[in-house]
């Protein structure tokens, strides 16, 4: 996406090549522990991981530790770099501020606290861009957290994400 906005990638970061480096689609790829000052001066580090394996915090504070002049992260980058980056699960922050009515309408129909502080949580963090603001996940507890089959009525599951239906498979299987 970058390329194609002319915007220049100096290179790719990924603890998982060797001091030596590498090349992903003709971009050098580095390992952190190789990265001079010189390679990270002036430069915008962009990070595009989001996932649990990795803490974000580690990352941002390895980002912070070297020199660079910025650091974008993930909820920056439709606003960074326009309509192209508006995909799968990011938006523009303009787009949660127009919605901020029907997502407050949608959290008064949650009916336990946790749901409702990650909703905000993540709200904030759409808004802010701000990983502080991202709230923590259990990837443990991430698809059957403690209690889920615990209800004394009958409940609808929407598997939203539906990766093979395999959450939704599991729930027939259980119940």
């Amino acid at each position: 996406m970058l390329k194609g906005r002319g915007i220049p990638c100096l290179g790719i970061i990924d603890r998982r090549f060797g001091l030596e480096g590498g090349e992903i689609d003709g971009t050098p790829a580095l390992n952190p522990a190789a990265l001079r000052e010189v390679d990270t001066a002036g430069k915008c580090l962009l990070i595009g991981v989001h996932n649990l394996a990795v803490a974000p915090a580690e990352i941002i504070a390895f980002g912070r530790a070297c020199a660079f002049r910025e650091i974008l992260w993930n909820a920056d980058l439709p606003d960074a770099l326009g309509p192209d980056a508006d995909n799968y699960w990011l938006t523009a922050r303009q787009f949660t501020l127009e919605h901020f009515a029907e997502i407050r309408r949608a959290a008064h129909l949650l009916t336990e606290g946790e749901s409702v502080a990650v909703l905000a949580a993540l709200v904030r963090y759409r808004i802010t861009g701000d990983p502080a603001d991202y709230p923590p996940a259990d990837i443990t507890q991430q698809f059957m957290p403690d209690g889920l089959l615990n209800f004394s009525d009958p409940i609808c599951f929407v598997d939203g994400g539906a990766y093979t239906g395999d959450t939704c498979s599991y729930l027939v299987t259980v119940s």
